[in-house]
């Protein structure tokens, strides 16, 4: 075997590149299996076991692509439906805190719904 027919070997970072470069590498060992025969540790069986594993991987590959827009649209819809949640809460502590004005009681009837704010001590003057 040359050394330059590993070249295709790019051995990246990822899921995509192993399942690549496991392919890569398989062929050219299966096809130089009858030259390192008993030269080599490599067997038939192993092989096709790396076959069947790179085949596995870029089915779950394909399967997480699939499920991907999916929770990106369940992310995006919960992040709107927060948004209207919070600007009618607002709203509602608005116009509670309209009614009861004169009464002061306001945040106790309808807490922020953040909670409040922390409050920081004094912070150290550094040199």
């Amino acid at each position: 075997m040359k050394p330059s027919q590993f070249s295709k070997v790019k051995l990246l970072t990822g899921y995509e590149s192993t399942a690549r470069d496991l392919d890569t590498l398989r062929g050219l060992l299966r096809r130089a299996l009858p030259n390192i025969q008993g030269k080599s540790a490599v067997t038939l069986a192993e092989l096709e076991l790396a076959a069947a594993l790179s085949a596995e991987l870029r089915l779950v590959l394909e399967e997480r692509k699939q499920t991907q827009p999916v929770a990106d649209r369940t992310n995006d819809e919960r992040a709107r439906v927060f948004t209207l949640l919070y600007r009618t809460y607002t709203e509602v502590q608005r116009t509670i805190r309209y009614l009861r004005a004169s009464e002061g009681d306001a945040d106790a009837l309808i807490p922020p719904l953040r909670g409040r704010p922390r409050r920081r001590g004094n912070p150290k003057h550094i040199a």
